[in-house]
């Protein structure tokens, strides 16, 4: 018995003690997929409760998404992702978020701007 947990010791786990990285990949993508599917069911819920009474909510069509649903859905991404980097981060790595380069600098508003705009 100690050689299959040895072998699944050595599968999951590094010589350092820490995660191998597929590992920590498949964790961070497992979060980000279970955050953004928290704020899809959240805003599938928001149209439903604040859509005219005895009208079922529809999807939107590919077409008729406006900008600002755009921007609201790529907020809620980029939200999801920073959420999964925080945790990982911190649980997995026992880092801080800003070593993972999410860190405020005298530029990052301009930076910020021009990934927005891309």
């Amino acid at each position: 018995m100690t050689d299959s947990s040895s072998l699944s010791n050595k599968i999951l786990v590094n010589k350092g003690g820490e995660w191998r990285c597929l590992w920590r990949v498949l964790a961070f993508y497992i979060l980000f997929f279970l955050i953004a599917s928290f704020f899809i069911t959240l805003i599938a819920m928001m149209r439903a409760i604040f859509s005219p009474q005895g009208e079922a909510p529809s999807p939107p069509a590919s077409s008729s998404i406006s900008l600002a649903g755009l921007a609201i859905e790529r907020s809620l991404l980029l939200i999801a992702a920073l959420a999964a980097s925080a945790l990982c981060a911190r649980m997995i790595e026992r880092r801080t978020l800003a070593s993972t380069g999410y860190k405020l600098y005298s530029g990052w508003s301009w930076d910020f701007l021009l990934g927005w705009a891309m």
